[in-house]
């Protein structure tokens, strides 16, 4: 269904934003009104062929853009197969410049013509004069046919086992292919992280030793400027900071008797004292930790060289080696039991196979059936009209297949023949 469209620039268009209700909806005008734009630019973000002759004059780009509902079981799936969904929204743009050029959108996304079209196919039929007809083709009329019969729900189903198949397939046949190339790659990829192995690098280890090896480096700073701010702190009784904090607050307390306006100050230097005591025990603790270790410093600096060196040689980070380590063994045990994997395969190909076609002899055996009783409606139809002659007849072609096919193991096509002694043709 069409919810919205907006038209700029587009023949003597300026600008229209028309919003569209659930029903029939019927333009009507004099000729000349404009009516047929609205079709042209519907025929536009559908895929049409476009100029720079379809700008309004003026105007640099011509932009027109349409809202369907995307929740349509064949729309939606057709969306995400083109990693276009956007929360069952279907929105088409296409605009227009003064060279002739255009450009297509689907929720936001730029996309080939030939995609603008293919969607276009599957939400609209205009029916004009000289427009060619959806009718005419074959997947149209096999669709009319599946929602005749209401069939839709078992054609999608098996349009679902279809995809499967075809993508597990190609995982196979690519997983083949690869053979060839395989023993070759496992090799390297063995060297690889048997050498990387015997780095043994942990994660996050190379950041952890930078802070260690900057930590030991200036180990004779940090201790003495640790130590001199601690003798502040609190070693020196008569002349330490919490000394003189206390005595401060004492005397304050001594004043806050006599205004209680002190009263503030005084448990400010309260806090003060409990957060410089703190300090002052943090920082001892700090110093029992520190030590001067050259040796220790040394194996720093090898480890760190050691990394380094591995890097260069991978091409990789220094900080990423560990996560490169796991990927080159992750891949080395893909390709260690690819065969598992490609039974597996064949496996899965298999079982889909068996309900697929399983699926598609119930879905031929209702064709079947069903085309009989539509072709008895049309031709009905036909005789009401008075072509008596005429004869319509819907055939099922089966494919000689034993591959999976996207809408069955048969072509549906119309025949007619208007004209007795006339064979059947393709509608």
């Amino acid at each position: 269904m069409l919810n919205h469209i907006t038209i700029k620039n587009l023949a003597v268009v300026d600008s229209l934003d028309l919003e569209l209700d659930s029903g029939l909806t019927v333009l009507t005008g004099e000729t000349g009104a404009g009516k047929s734009i609205l079709i042209d630019a519907l025929g536009l973000v559908l895929g049409d062929r476009a100029d720079a002759s379809a700008i309004r004059y003026g105007a640099e780009r011509a932009d027109v853009a349409a809202e369907f509902d995307g929740q349509a079981p064949l729309i939606e799936q057709w969306l995400k197969d083109n990693d276009l969904d956007s929360d069952a929204q279907c929105l088409i743009r296409r605009t227009i410049n003064a060279k002739g050029r255009s450009r297509g959108f689907i929720n936001g996304n730029p996309i080939p013509l030939q995609l603008l079209r293919e969607l276009g196919e599957k939400l609209v039929n205009i029916h004009g004069q000289n427009t060619h007809q959806a009718l005419l083709k074959k997947d149209e009329q096999g669709l009319l046919l599946d929602n005749f019969a209401d069939l839709n729900s078992t054609r999608n189903e098996l349009n679902q086992l279809y995809r499967q198949w075809k993508k597990k397939s190609s995982e196979y046949l690519q997983l083949k292919e690869d053979a060839a190339e395989r023993n070759a790659k496992l090799d390297l990829l063995r060297f690889q992280v048997q050498e990387l192995t015997d780095l043994d690098i942990q994660e996050n280890e190379f950041k952890k030793l930078e802070e260690e090896h900057n930590k030991l480096t200036h180990a004779n700073r940090l201790i003495e400027t640790s130590q001199a701010v601690y003798m502040q702190l609190a070693e020196d009784e008569q002349k330490n900071i919490s000394y003189q904090l206390n005595h401060c607050l004492n005397e304050i307390n001594s004043l806050a008797k006599l205004d209680n306006n002190l009263s503030p100050i005084s448990e400010m230097l309260t806090n003060a004292l409990i957060q410089v005591d703190e300090a002052s025990s943090e920082l001892h603790h700090y110093l029992d930790s520190l030590e001067i270790d050259p040796q220790r410093l040394q194996w720093v600096e090898t480890r760190i060289g050691n990394i380094h060196d591995y890097s260069r040689k991978h091409r990789i980070e220094t900080h990423k080696l560990y996560a490169h380590i796991e990927q080159l063994k992750q891949e080395l045990d893909h390709l260690e039991h690819a065969d598992d994997h490609l039974e597996q395969l064949l496996e899965e190909v298999a079982d889909i196979q068996i309900e697929y076609f399983k699926l598609a002899k119930t879905l031929t055996k209702k064709r079947h059936k069903t085309s009989k009783i539509l072709a008895e409606q049309v031709m009905q139809h036909i005789h009401e009209l008075g072509m008596q002659q005429c004869t319509f007849e819907i055939q099922l072609k089966s494919i000689d297949s034993e591959q999976p096919q996207i809408n069955g193991m048969e072509i549906i096509e119309f025949f007619v023949t208007t004209n007795t002694g006339q064979p059947l043709r393709p509608l």
